[in-house]
């Protein structure tokens, strides 16, 4: 099993299609209802991608670079190690006052 693709690109994928009510979904279920989908409203997802964008001053250098902001760039080549970062770095600050 390639657990660096489990936990690194499958799982942030799922988290973010849940947190911003993407993921596919089936009858009766209704996205509305999700407590967890809070970046499904467009501003909240660009205040959160700045938040992101404005972490980059507090990642240590010996990463390359910080993730690049996600509202704008996450569907254009997001690398694993920034899903990485971004998840599992800055996930447990950033989304701690967003999820419920």
């Amino acid at each position: 099993m390639d657990l660096m693709h489990l936990s690194v690109l499958n799982d942030p994928d799922l988290l973010l299609g849940l947190w911003r009510g993407t993921i596919k979904k089936y009858e009766p279920d209704d996205i509305s209802t999700w407590d967890w989908a809070v970046l499904k409203n467009p501003r909240v997802w660009k205040a959160h991608g700045h938040t992101v964008a404005a972490a980059v001053p507090f990642i240590p250098s010996s990463f390359g670079h910080a993730p690049w902001n996600p509202a704008e760039k996450i569907n254009l080549g997001y690398k694993a190690w920034e899903y990485q970062i971004y998840i599992y770095g800055l996930g447990p600050t950033l989304f701690r006052h967003v999820l419920p």
